[in-house]
C-alpha cells in the first residue's frame, strides 16, 4: 500500500513541474520579446538642396531606415547611404540632401520609413523646396550692370593687339546661359571664372574697321537663359545689350610698310631701299578715325665756316 502511495506522489509531482515550467515559458513571452512595437509620431521637417538635417527616435528593438528619393539619403560617415540600421535605444541619424532633379515647378517629398520586425512606418517627411528662379544679371568685372539703358563699350585695339573687353553673365546655380553676338565681334569664354572676353574682330565680313569707332543704337549683344521660353516666373531672363565700339586707341598708329633704309637722291628723282632702286615709296597708315596729319620734312646741306658739313 505504501509503494502505491510512493508511486502516486511521484505522477503529482511531475505533473506540477510541467505546470510550472509551462508557467514560467509563458511569462517569459509576456517579457521584453513580446513587447507591442511602438513607432514614434509622423514629422515633418524641411531640408534645402545641398543642406543637412538631424533626425531623432527611439526604439525598443532593432531598426531599419530607408528613404524614398534617391535626393535624400543618411550620412554614414564618409558615404551616403539609402538604408541604414541600427540597434535598440535613442537614435539621431543625419540626412543630406542634393539638388538632383530639382524642379523649379514644385517641391519634393521624401518619406523616411523606419522597420522594426515585419512592421514599417514612415516616420519622416522631408519637403525639399522647388529651386528657384533669379534674375539674369550682365555686368562687368567690379559688379556694373548692363542692359537696354546701360551700354557695353568694346576696347579699342592697339595697332598691332587686340584688347579685351571682360563681361559676366550670371543667374541661378546650374542654369545654362548662351548669347547672341553681332558678326564684327569675336570672343572667348572662361568657363571656370564665369567671364566672357570681347574684341574686336578685324575679319569681320561686314566691311567695318577697327579704327572707326561705332555709336550705340546699331548693334545689340544679347544673353538668354536656356528656359526663357518656358519658365513661369517674373525673373529676368533675358538681357538686351546696346553695343558701342571705341574705336582704334588714340595713340595707336599703325604704317605699312615701312621703309627703315630708304636712301633718296638730291635732286628726289631716284629712290632706294633694301630692295634696290624703286619708283616710289607708298606706306598705308592706320589711326583712330583717319585723323593724322602728314609731317614733311627737308633738310639742307650746307658748309660752315669751319668746314665743318651742317644740316638745317
Amino acid at each position: 500500500m505504501k509503494i502505491t502511495e510512493l508511486k502516486s506522489m511521484s505522477r503529482i509531482m511531475a505533473l506540477a513541474m510541467m505546470i510550472i515550467t509551462t508557467f514560467t515559458a509563458c511569462s517569459d513571452d509576456d517579457g521584453e520579446g513580446n513587447k507591442p512595437i511602438v513607432f514614434p509620431e509622423l514629422k515633418n521637417i524641411n531640408c534645402a538642396a545641398g543642406e543637412t538635417a538631424e533626425i531623432s527616435f527611439e526604439t525598443t528593438a532593432d531598426w531599419e531606415l530607408s528613404s524614398s528619393a534617391g535626393w535624400c539619403k543618411f550620412q554614414n560617415g564618409e558615404f551616403l547611404e539609402s538604408l541604414i540600421y541600427g540597434k535598440a535605444g535613442k537614435q539621431t541619424v543625419t540626412i543630406a540632401t542634393s539638388a538632383d532633379g530639382q524642379s523649379h515647378n514644385e517641391d519634393a517629398v521624401a518619406e523616411i520609413t523606419l522597420k522594426i520586425g515585419n512592421e514599417s512606418q514612415i516616420i519622416y517627411k522631408v519637403t525639399r523646396a522647388r529651386k528657384e528662379y533669379a534674375d539674369l544679371i550682365v555686368s562687368d568685372e567690379a559688379g556694373n550692370v548692363y542692359d537696354k539703358t546701360h551700354p557695353l563699350t568694346i576696347k579699342g585695339n592697339t595697332a598691332s593687339s587686340p584688347v579685351y573687353t571682360v563681361i559676366k553673365a550670371e543667374a541661378e546655380s546650374g542654369v545654362k546661359i548662351g548669347f547672341t553676338n553681332p558678326e564684327w565681334l569675336s570672343y572667348t569664354i572662361d568657363e571656370k571664372a564665369g567671364t566672357y572676353q570681347f574684341t574686336f574682330n578685324t575679319e569681320n565680313t561686314s566691311g567695318l574697321n577697327p579704327k572707326y569707332p561705332i555709336a550705340a543704337g546699331t548693334y545689340t549683344l544679347t544673353f538668354v537663359t536656356e528656359d526663357a521660353a518656358t519658365a513661369q516666373t517674373d525673373k529676368v531672363r533675358k538681357v538686351e545689350i546696346p553695343v558701342v565700339y571705341e574705336g582704334l586707341q588714340r595713340d595707336a598708329i599703325a604704317i605699312s610698310p615701312t621703309y627703315l633704309n630708304a636712301v633718296a637722291s638730291v635732286s628726289g628723282e631716284e629712290l632706294s631701299d633694301d630692295n634696290g632702286i624703286v619708283e616710289n615709296m607708298q606706306s598705308t597708315i592706320t589711326a583712330y578715325n583717319d585723323e593724322f596729319q602728314p609731317v614733311i620734312f627737308a633738310a639742307t646741306k650746307s658748309i660752315n665756316e669751319d668746314g665743318e658739313v651742317e644740316f638745317a
